[in-house]
């Protein structure tokens, strides 16, 4: 596995070594480290973080501020959208700034820190509160997350290191012209399936397939007809959203747009897989995390 680089914003230097240990070490197997060890970056969270994580592009360029514990994110290449705390949709574009600050409510350290792939908040405090604001109004984030609005959406041949779609990304409505158009390409001539529900996760019935698809960043899960679909695509007849502490819930778009949505309170992962037989492991295709921003 390949270790990643952790930079975590400490007031000495006997401090920062520690954290940088402690949030180097790799989950245990609730942290879904086997299902997902082909994707580099969610395969080394810290040791019971303090906080949720704000998902980074390969472009993210960070700013750190010593003094006052806090980490500044920006990308030229990705948008993000997001939720105010006021329930306004939110939209930056071009650079622009997001600061990411974190305060222990008990007893103990709260440190932002940030990785290839995530940022977020650890230390040993036990109720430490990560908070999102955009730098230059101080505006809240609630919720959101980076799109890629210069691709089109496509099926995934490769494993890609993807993210889960969120909600606020629907709203924009040049997503949903891409989703409206690779949907009815795919489509034409073809009816959507019935699927079949079993509660904890959901098949596709005979002559169909979950197929991932990467839409401007982000993975969704589309139920694409065998007949049409594109060789050596990654797909299974099992879609399934769980996480480690409760339940996350399974979101649908478009009636036929399928993704999980990061409500619960540990880590929510959607996955593809070839149901097995009772009794035997299912053969898991691809995995993505539910992240919170």
């Amino acid at each position: 596995m390949k270790r990643i680089k952790i930079v975590t914003i400490t007031a000495t230097s006997i401090i920062l070594a520690a954290i940088i240990i402690f949030v180097a070490c790799k989950k245990d197997s609730d942290r879904h480290k086997d299902k997902i060890a082909n994707q580099k970056n969610y395969s080394n969270y810290p040791e019971d973080p303090a906080g949720d994580y704000c998902w980074l592009p390969d472009d993210a360029t960070i700013e750190e501020d010593f003094n006052n514990q806090i980490i500044t994110i920006s990308s030229n290449n990705w948008t993000y959208i997001g939720t105010t705390s006021d329930n306004q949709l939110l939209t930056l574009n071009n650079g622009e700034k997001i600061k990411i600050s974190c305060l222990c409510n008990s007893s103990g350290t709260c440190f932002p820190f940030y990785a290839e792939g995530f940022a977020g908040c650890s230390g040993t405090c036990t109720n430490c509160t990560m908070t999102q604001t955009v730098a230059a109004t101080g505006a809240h984030i609630t919720h959101g997350g980076y799109v890629n609005l210069n691709t089109e959406p496509y099926f995934l041949t490769e494993n890609e290191d993807l993210p889960t779609a969120f909600d606020e990304m629907f709203d924009l409505s040049v997503i949903q012209n891409k989703i409206n158009t690779f949907l009815s390409t795919v489509y034409e001539g073809y009816a959507y399936p019935e699927l079949i529900d079993n509660g904890d996760y959901t098949l596709t019935p005979e002559g169909y397939s979950f197929a991932v698809v990467n839409l401007c960043g982000r993975a969704i899960v589309i139920p694409i007809p065998d007949a049409i679909l594109p060789q050596n695509s990654i797909s299974g007849n099992k879609y399934q959203c769980s996480c480690t502490n409760g339940s996350c819930q399974h979101k649908i778009e478009k009636i036929i747009v399928h993704y999980c949505k990061d409500n619960c309170s540990g880590t929510c992962t959607m996955t593809v897989s070839d149901a097995m037989a009772p009794g035997i492991d299912d053969s898991i295709r691809f995995s993505s995390i539910s992240f919170q921003y």
